[in-house]
C-alpha cells in the first residue's frame, strides 16, 4: 500500500507535516489600481487582480475567513468583492457589470463578499475601515470562502464593483487607489 498514496492533498504528508501545514494562517493585503473617477452603482471598480499565494500548494484549497477593507479615501463605500479561479474582467472599469454566463462559468467563480459600510465601517478620522458580515447582521461575521487555484497555481482572482454612487475624483476622495482590501485565510 505504501505505493498507492495520494500525489495531492494531505494525504501524500506525514502526520506531523500535514498538521503543520493545517495550522498555517496568512494576511494577504491587496491595494487593487482603482482609476479616479465618478462611479456608479453597479460600476466596476477593478478587474481580475491576483491574490498570490492564496492557496498553500498548487491547485489547492484554502478558507477566506475574513475580509477588512480600509478605504483611505475616508468614504463610506459599500461594494462588492467577487473571487475566481481564473482571471477574468467583469467589464469596463467605471462601466456596468458585463459578464456573460460563458464568462462566469469559464472563471470558475468561488463566491463574494459585500462590504456594507452603514453596517461595519469604524471612521478613523483620516480613513474609514469596514468588515464583511453576514448579510446585514453585526452579529454574525462572514461566511467563509472556499478558494481554490488552478492545477498548478497557488493564485486566485477578485474583481470589485461599486454597490453605492463612489467618487474617487474630487470632494475629499482624492485618493489614489483608494483601497486595501486585508484577506485572512488559514491553509
Amino acid at each position: 500500500m505504501a505505493g498507492n498514496r495520494p500525489t495531492k492533498g494531505l494525504n501524500k504528508f506525514t502526520v506531523q507535516e500535514a498538521t503543520n501545514k493545517l495550522s498555517q494562517r496568512k494576511l494577504s493585503r491587496i491595494i487593487p489600481t482603482i482609476p479616479k473617477a465618478d462611479y456608479a452603482a453597479g460600476d466596476v471598480l477593478f478587474n481580475s487582480v491576483e491574490i498570490p499565494n492564496a492557496v498553500l500548494n498548487p491547485g489547492g484549497t484554502s478558507l477566506l475567513n475574513t475580509c477588512t477593507v480600509i478605504n483611505r479615501a475616508d468614504q463610506d463605500w459599500d461594494l462588492d468583492l467577487y473571487f475566481m479561479q481564473v482571471a477574468t474582467d467583469f467589464g469596463t472599469v467605471d462601466g456596468a457589470i458585463d459578464i456573460s454566463l460563458s464568462e462566469l462559468e469559464a472563471c470558475k467563480f468561488l463566491g463574494f463578499i459585500h462590504i456594507d459600510a452603514n453596517i461595519s465601517s469604524r471612521n478613523l478620522i483620516n480613513a474609514r475601515v469596514s468588515q464583511a458580515l453576514l448579510a446585514s447582521n453585526i452579529l454574525n461575521p462572514m461566511n467563509p470562502i472556499t478558494l481554490e487555484a488552478a492545477a498548478g497555481s497557488t493564485s486566485v482572482y477578485m474583481a470589485g464593483v461599486a454597490r453605492m454612487t463612489s467618487d474617487t475624483s474630487g470632494g475629499g476622495a482624492d485618493v489614489a487607489d483608494p483601497y486595501e482590501i486585508i484577506l485572512g485565510i488559514d491553509y
